[in-house]
């Protein structure tokens, strides 16, 4: 549970947040699309109430993530429903995106790839997506983040132990192998299966330190191989050597 208590912590910190800080993130993600903008979608064909083209700058958030480069453009999208897409539109443009009448093409700047998608004819189908909208599906990705979050709470820790009891047992097979050398230079004759059914009962002083190191609010010791060195330690603590073999006292078969 203590080996969990950080990714909780950081979890429990991001869903519980004060609702002034919860306001403020809302109200910049909600100003990613534009309040004039208003997409129409019917029959494969896309309309627009704005003056085309119709350029959505890229945000602030995400020119931070990419850095100041100079081969990220200025533009996220661009709409331009009179006319087809085509690659000369994007060096253009200076834009990620495109939206046209029929179809919708990226440009891939890492690989310097334009990629197009046609809608197709798609008879009936028909929406709109506009601030509104968008504000809706927003408020439904932070319930579903929210709910989530409090079902990690849970199983972050169920992993964690799950996890640890996976990974001891394949530990030990490098474990036993340390257990083993010890017996032999403990005089102990210790098989290496016998090593690894001893390694499953020494493994409880180097997980204690596991548990302990793992901590975030208790100060630590962290040594390479620390873990190791500790699983040495009680095995040489709780073996004993084997008794040496006295020879028999022989018996004189022709005594004077």
């Amino acid at each position: 549970v203590m080996a969990s208590a950080t990714p909780v912590v950081d979890i429990a910190t991001f869903i519980f947040r004060p609702s002034e800080e919860k306001d403020a993130i809302r109200k910049e993600v909600l100003a990613l699309y534009p309040e004039e903008l208003s997409v129409r979608f019917e029959n494969g064909v896309v309309s627009t109430d704005v003056a085309e083209p119709y350029a959505i700058p890229l945000p602030r958030v995400l020119k931070e993530e990419m850095g100041a480069s100079e081969k990220y453009p200025s533009n996220l999208l661009v709409i331009d429903t009179g006319k087809s897409i085509s690659a000369s539109d994007f060096e253009t443009f200076d834009t990620i995106a495109i939206l046209s009448k029929d179809s919708i093409g990226f440009h891939d700047f890492e690989n310097g790839k334009v990629e197009i998608r046609n809608f197709g004819n798609t008879p009936g189908e028909s929406f709109t997506f506009d601030s509104e909208k968008f504000a809706s599906y927003v408020d439904m990705i932070g319930k579903f983040a929210k709910g989530f979050g409090i079902a990690l709470l849970f199983l972050v820790p169920l992993f964690v132990f799950f996890a640890k009891l996976t990974i001891l047992p394949l530990y030990l097979v490098f474990g036993a192998f340390v257990i083993w050398i010890i017996a032999k230079i403990r005089g102990t004759s210790w098989t290496y299966g016998t090593a690894y059914k001893a390694g499953l009962h020494l493994l409880t002083l180097p997980v204690l330190y596991g548990i302990i190191s793992s901590d975030p609010f208790i100060p630590s010791l962290h040594l390479p191989f620390l873990f190791t060195v500790l699983l040495g330690i009680a095995a040489a603590i709780n073996m004993t050597p084997d008794p040496v073999k006295q020879e028999p006292t022989g018996i004189d078969p022709d005594p004077i």
